[in-house]
C-alpha cells in the first residue's frame, strides 16, 4: 500500500512536469510562428514599397519625356509653351 501511494505520487509528478514542459514547448512554437508572420509581413511591405517606388520613377520618367516632346512640338494638338506650369496644366 505504501508503494502504491509513492508510485502514484511519482506518476502524478511526472504528469505535472510533462504538462509544464508541454506548455513551454507550445509557447515557444507560438512565439516562433508570430515572429515568422511578422517577418513575412515586413518583407511583403518592403517589397511592395520598392515596387511602388520603381513605378513612381517610371511614371516620372514618362512624364518628363512627354514634357520634352510637348516642349519641342512633337505632339500635335497641344499648345507649345516653354513654361513648365502651363505644360503640366495642359497634360492634366
Amino acid at each position: 500500500m505504501l508503494w502504491e501511494c509513492i508510485w502514484r505520487k511519482e506518476e502524478k509528478g511526472i504528469w505535472e512536469e510533462s504538462s509544464s514542459v508541454l506548455w513551454w514547448v507550445v509557447l515557444i512554437i507560438v512565439l516562433f510562428v508570430l515572429i515568422g508572420v511578422s517577418t513575412l509581413s515586413s518583407a511583403y511591405e518592403f517589397i511592395g514599397f520598392q515596387y511602388r517606388k520603381a513605378r513612381a520613377r517610371s511614371q516620372l520618367r514618362q512624364f518628363d519625356e512627354l514634357m520634352t516632346k510637348v516642349g519641342h512640338g512633337t505632339i500635335t494638338g497641344t499648345p507649345l509653351a516653354p513654361n513648365e506650369q502651363v505644360l503640366r496644366a495642359v497634360c492634366r
